[in-house]
């Protein structure tokens, strides 16, 4: 019985030891201060970005830049996109590019917690 035990124990460790590696081994990210507005916003309403950047879907959003400054790299929900536009917003308010406004608007609104990738 108590070998079993020291056996789940030991898995349970090298489990948690390949977690801590593969964090340690992607890049570095830092929390940004309370939670983000994130919206969407259609391809079909932007030629440009403030930045000069050619506007990407699933690349492009757009920030405060007061916030976030341009080319930033922000992890959302486990996805990564670069500060590279804005608009009549400020404050803790990401816009992420998409597809269209029909699209944006079924995709709708939440809030989360919004990391930026560290510099090396």
């Amino acid at each position: 019985m108590v070998r079993q035990v020291v056996k789940e124990q030991n898995a349970e460790l090298q489990e948690k030891n390949k977690e801590i590696e593969k964090l340690e081994s992607q890049p570095k990210w830092t929390a940004l201060p309370g939670e983000f507005r994130i919206t969407y916003y259609g391809m079909d309403i932007t030629s440009a970005t403030a930045n000069g950047a050619v506007p990407e879907i699933g690349v492009t959003i757009g920030v405060d830049p007061n916030v976030i400054p341009y080319g930033t790299i922000v992890l959302i929900n486990g996805k990564e996109y670069v500060a590279q536009d804005t608009g009549n917003y400020t404050g803790n308010h990401i816009d992420i590019l998409c597809e269209s406004e029909a699209a944006a608007a079924q995709l709708g609104t939440y809030r989360t917690k919004v990391y930026v990738k560290r510099s090396e």
